[in-house]
């Protein structure tokens, strides 16, 4: 295809949840032995993580 001849195919949008209390939150995984969720960092998703409360 030539230069300037593609069009824009498709857009997409990821939102990062956010916990409802803005607090991001690490819950254990009933049934699965050492498994945790930790989530809810909303914008903040890759400053936060590594020091969630």
């Amino acid at each position: 295809m030539e230069q300037g001849k593609c069009g824009q195919e498709a857009t997409w949008a990821g939102l990062r949840p956010a916990a409802a209390d803005g607090i991001p939150f690490i819950r254990a995984v009933p049934g699965i032995h050492g498994l945790h969720v930790n989530a809810g960092h909303s914008q903040w998703t890759y400053a936060a993580p590594p020091g969630s409360p």
